[in-house]
């Protein structure tokens, strides 16, 4: 129990899920056929505003921008906003950690 409570004030939760799911982006091989869990693909519709998305990203990862346009227009605009989440919730970690340090040891305790 300890070892997780000290992995979680390390690591934010929320960075590690989005770390995670880059890593398996860049892991992923877009030239295989994948399983689509798109609600609107199951209903039967041909367009959907966030097929290719994934694609689009693992594509901005490998360094091929052109190619992940033609998969989906906000592909590089979302691995950036992903990108930099990350790095706002490790810093706002930092500054949480930095702050209970400096409370620590600014508490005196007066022992009557």
């Amino acid at each position: 129990m300890k070892v997780t409570y000290r992995l979680i004030k390390i690591f934010p939760p929320e960075a590690m899920i989005w770390i995670v799911a880059l890593v398996l982006l860049f892991l992923f091989d877009e030239s295989r056929e994948h399983i689509s869990l798109c609600i609107f693909n199951f209903l039967g519709f041909d367009f959907c505003f966030g097929c290719g998305i994934g694609r689009s990203i693992s594509s901005v990862l490998h360094g091929e921008i052109l190619k992940s346009f033609s998969y989906h227009f906000f592909g590089l605009p979302a691995t950036i906003i992903l990108v930099s989440r990350i790095i706002q919730l490790f810093l706002h970690q930092q500054k949480i950690k930095k702050h209970e340090r400096n409370f620590y040891a600014s508490t005196t305790y007066n022992i009557a």
